[in-house]
């Protein structure tokens, strides 16, 4: 199993070619209305097999509710999601078994688990884990509030969006399996995809996430800080290789001598610390 989270914790379990995956979600507001109809559209998103892009796996994700929410509402018990896997053939990993795949957690788990592991699909190492992350995000993303969030695919296999693409333009992405919102270089990308596939390879890609309507002060310093806690959460999706914010890697590239300064504000538009948070 997998926790991640203090206040608001999400335990995942669950196996790629098991019953099914699952999720136990703490810290949920007693009285709050789950919107089911918005965690299917979270789940219809990332569900496999929608285009020859991706796996061909067909699973319809319907998420199963066993504790903590009566009449779409939850009770203040913790929720427990549970996704039922249904298109499951675990028939051609036999073959795979005792030989580890090249970019997966195979070897970990032999060297952790040795003989006892499950080898299907790889089990718990699997994405198939981030269906239940997708329905406990979607209930984060409801007790958020105002704050809006926005992500596409910036690159793939190299081939890069030349520019930055407007926030309010980031839902666009929807319309393009590649999930990137910039219409031609969505279409590059489909071809080096296809091109990889037709050689029986693969390429990676890079997501961009943005969220707008923070309140400052969330999290905390070091350990605990906002981005630290991301940083693991994002770690912890399967096949992930690096995070970045802001600047990212860039930053280490950048000379502050070399940037333009803030134009100074009008005394009007300045910033007034309240007395008691006096910097």
């Amino acid at each position: 199993m997998s926790t991640l989270g203090t206040v608001f914790r999400v335990t995942l379990f669950g196996e790629s070619h098991g019953p099914g995956v699952g999720a136990v979600v703490e810290g949920i507001p007693a009285g709050l209305k789950i919107d089911l109809e918005a965690m299917r559209h979270e789940l219809k998103r990332r569900r496999p097999g929608q285009s020859k892009l991706t796996t061909q796996r067909k699973e319809e994700d319907e998420p199963e509710f066993l504790a903590g929410l009566m009449h779409g509402v939850a009770t203040g018990a913790p929720v427990t999601i549970f996704i039922r896997n249904t298109d499951v053939d675990s028939r051609p990993y036999e073959a795979t078994k005792d030989l580890p795949r090249p970019g997966h957690a195979d070897f970990t788990a032999w060297a952790k688990w040795g003989g006892a592991r499950d080898h299907r699909g790889g089990g718990p190492f699997s994405a198939r884990t981030t269906a239940p992350l997708v329905a406990a995000g979607s209930i984060a993303r409801q007790m958020l509030g105002r704050v809006r969030i926005a992500a596409h695919v910036v690159e793939i296999a190299g081939i890069g969006v030349p520019h930055e693409i407007p926030f309010d333009l980031i839902a666009g992405a929807e319309g393009h399996p590649t999930r990137c919102a910039d219409a031609k270089t969505a279409e590059l990308m489909e071809h080096a995809i296809t091109r990889a596939r037709s050689e029986g390879d693969s390429v990676g890609g890079i997501v961009e996430c943005r969220a707008q309507g923070l309140p400052a002060g969330w999290g905390g310093p070091g350990a605990d800080g906002l981005e630290s806690e991301l940083a693991r959460a994002l770690m912890a999706i399967p096949a992930t290789r690096g995070v970045e914010f802001g600047a990212g890697f860039r930053a280490a590239r950048m000379n502050p001598r070399g940037c333009r300064s803030w134009p100074a504000l009008p005394s009007s538009r300045r910033v007034r610390w309240p007395a008691s948070r006096t910097p």
